[in-house]
């Protein structure tokens, strides 16, 4: 669930370092992804991931860094989570 003791910004905010990082020092391909994947339950989790998606924006973390998996069908979240 995109809930806000999660701190999901944070998240992103340190991943955002970690690429920094990864690519300053020319680290080896493939690089990291972060997937945050969760249940969107009313219009303040809705608000909340869309703020997400706007922060990842600004912190030039593209869709081939993150994905935002909300609301996935439990076949879906099995295979995501087999990768």
């Amino acid at each position: 669930q995109f809930r806000p003791e999660k701190d999901h910004a944070l998240q992103l905010r340190a991943f955002g370092l970690l690429l920094q990082r990864w690519h300053s020092c020319g680290c080896p391909l493939p690089r990291p992804k972060l997937v945050l994947a969760g249940a969107v339950r009313h219009a303040a989790d809705q608000a909340r991931l869309d703020a997400l998606r706007t922060l990842a924006v600004q912190l030039d973390l593209s869709g081939d860094d993150v994905t935002f998996a909300p609301n996935l069908e439990l076949t879906a979240l099995n295979e995501l989570l087999g990768k």
